[in-house]
């Protein structure tokens, strides 16, 4: 049903309001803020970043449980959790990393974010400048990566499945923010099973069920799409790190709905703020005057700097 932002949303579910529509769903393909605003809570990577913080070293694992980075920094090693399972039930294993990633470079998408794995992984670099050079899906592309992926599946390439829980990736050269590269959602983990039920991966191709639907291991997901208009999150009933999460904050997990709006009007924005009829949302700068009242330093608790009663501020 249509969010109408009338009277003020129930307690279990949060709607925000921003600018803009994700180009499509899928986190290998889709490279936009919008999107990264929805991935992150619905696919999963290795590791992440310190919870509550603005620390951007990914230093938290995640779906990895263990790594290990072999002293010339060119093997990573994963040890992944086990007992995770995907949206579909498929069980999340080290298959479905090797899966994954070579999912992103069989699509390679030119506008996408795939060149941020290919370019620091082992033989990456050769099937990224075969798209760059003939396009996506031409023969050359479809060569350079079926090369690519059969030094994989020999055990000599860039990603290795070394048991049920462990996989290994190999760089071209030590190249730090590696780990940083694949906490982008271009190292989203998604279901293979949900993938080859549904159209599978082509080389040079999208894949439409993934571009208008999800598959992930995270806390929510994707119950409905209306482009332009707005997005509908679940929560995932079964989420793994549920337990964990609500230890750290008994509060977790208590938004089973969320709803991401598409309203490129700031001043319709603000006025739902304002009325409750919204939970939060993109205040323009152009606009902070309505809302800040001119007090640097810390944030606090959001309070400090609002001159709104009843509306958080976090600001720089």
């Amino acid at each position: 049903m249509l969010y109408s932002p009338v009277i003020s949303t129930p307690t279990d579910t949060i709607v925000w309001e921003t600018v803009g529509s994700p180009e499509c769903l899928d986190p290998h393909v889709d490279y936009d803020t919008f999107g990264a605003l929805l991935f992150f809570n619905v696919y999963e990577t290795l590791f992440t970043y310190p919870w509550d913080s603005n620390d951007s070293t990914p230093s938290i694992p995640l779906l990895a449980e263990d790594l290990a980075i072999s002293a010339d920094g060119l093997n990573y090693t994963f040890t992944l959790r086990q007992g995770i399972r995907f949206h579909d039930g498929t069980p999340f294993n080290a298959s479905c990393v090797k899966y994954s990633f070579e999912r992103v470079m069989a699509i390679f998408d030119r506008d996408g974010p795939a060149w941020i794995l290919a370019e620091p992984i082992l033989g990456g670099q050769a099937v990224e400048d075969a798209v760059y050079a003939y396009g996506e899906g031409s023969p050359q592309h479809v060569s350079n990566y079926t090369a690519w992926k059969a030094t994989n599946d020999a055990g000599t390439g860039a990603i290795v499945v070394l048991s049920t829980y462990v996989v290994r990736l190999r760089l071209a050269n030590a190249y730090s923010p590696f780990l940083a590269a694949i906490t982008c959602e271009v190292g989203a983990m998604m279901s293979p099973s949900w993938v080859e039920a549904n159209g599978g991966a082509e080389i040079g191709a999208h894949n439409t069920n993934a571009d208008l639907n999800t598959c992930g291991t995270g806390p929510y997901m994707v119950a409905e799409w209306v482009p332009d208009s707005y997005i509908r999150l679940e929560l995932n009933p079964f989420y793994w790190r549920a337990s964990e999460a609500k230890a750290d904050n008994p509060k977790a997990g208590n938004c089973t709905s969320v709803f991401i709006m598409t309203n490129n009007l700031a001043d319709d924005r603000i006025l739902h703020l304002k009325g409750g009829s919204s939970d939060g949302g993109d205040w323009p700068v152009s606009l902070s005057g309505e809302i800040w009242n001119g007090v640097n330093g810390s944030n606090g608790d959001g309070t400090l700097k609002s001159k709104v009663p009843g509306i958080k501020l976090w600001c720089q």
